[in-house]
Order: structure tokens, then sequence, then C-alpha cells
């Protein structure tokens, strides 16, 4: 994971060991996603990693160093088991999450936009995690909420699991907070 040629270890449910050399290994990090698979995602040479979630599937993509950047999310049907394999002959690899009765298939394309789930973060967090994807922030609007704190989106359009060309942008809806 962090590119010294020694091996680490990645175990369930969902944790990282970095090997130290020497047959010792650092303390375990929590990946955050599990069940999970490794593979190059982006074609950088680093092992990535694709996580399983309740509707959405996470990629964490590696820095280096085994550092993982934050979460990308794309909409799925949930994740009981996930694996990773060139499905459509592109030479990518390509995602697959399963429950008990539903099977998605995430082909992996680069360039384009996939729209992440924005609602309650903040407006710097929101232009971070859509420039990470390909995305833009569009017209940014406001309006009071009586649930979400000021400043933080309350909607946005087009929704979360939209997949556009590269530099779409995406319009939110931030809170002003409560009327008073």
């Amino acid at each position: 994971m962090n590119s010294d040629r020694r091996p680490d270890l990645a175990v369930a449910p969902g944790y990282l060991l970095v090997n130290r050399g020497h047959g010792t290994f650092g303390r375990a990090r929590s990946l955050g996603v599990a069940p999970f698979a490794l593979s190059d995602l982006n074609g950088d040479g680093k092992l990535d990693v694709a996580g399983g979630g309740w509707e959405s599937v996470a990629v964490l993509l590696n820095k280096a160093g085994a550092r993982l950047q934050a979460p990308i999310e794309y909409q799925a049907a949930g994740a009981d088991d996930v694996a990773i394999a060139d499905l459509n002959g592109d030479r990518r690899p390509d995602l697959v999450a399963a429950t008990l009765d539903r099977v998605s298939v995430l082909i992996n394309k680069p360039g384009v936009c996939d729209v992440q789930r924005l609602f309650d973060v903040t407006l710097t967090a929101a232009r971070r995690q859509l420039a990470r994807v390909n995305c833009r922030v569009g017209k940014v609007g406001r309006a009071f909420s009586q649930t979400i704190q000021r400043g933080r989106v309350i909607s946005q359009k087009p929704a979360f699991g939209a997949v556009r060309p590269a530099g779409t942008k995406v319009n939110l809806v931030v809170s002003k907070g409560k009327r008073r």
C-alpha cells in the first residue's frame, strides 16, 4: 500500500496494517469501509480501496505512503460484497457490489463528472469533493432551513449518483439557517 516493496496487511472488517519490516506491523488503521477490495483503480501504480456501504460504494484513492484520500461515493444497491475486475475489456478495473438480492456494476470511466452526495456539507467541502470527481460548483442559491445549520448544503442538482461529462456544474442550495 505504501510502495516500499514490503507486503502490508488489509484485513476484515476493514483495517490496514503497514509492514514496518522484520516481521512487525504498525497499528491497525480503519479503512472506513467494509467489505472492501484493493486494486489500482486510477492507474497511478498504487493500490486503492473500494468498499461497500448502505446505498453506495466508496473509492478511497491512495495518495502515497498508504494515506488514503476522502471517499468518493458512487450510487449502488449497497454491498455485502465488493469485487474488482475488468468487466468490459478496456483494461481498467471496474467494480461490482452485491447484496443477497441485487448486484450493482460500476464501469471505470475516467474523465466524467460523478456527482457526489453533498447534503449537509459546507460549501468549501462541496467544492473540494466535486473537484476530485471532475465536477464544478454551478449556481449557489440560499434558503432558510429549520434543520440544516447555516452554510451547509440543503439540496443539489443534478442529484447524487448522476454521471455527466467532465466539468459539469452542480447547482447547490445552501442553508441561511433558521428563519427568525
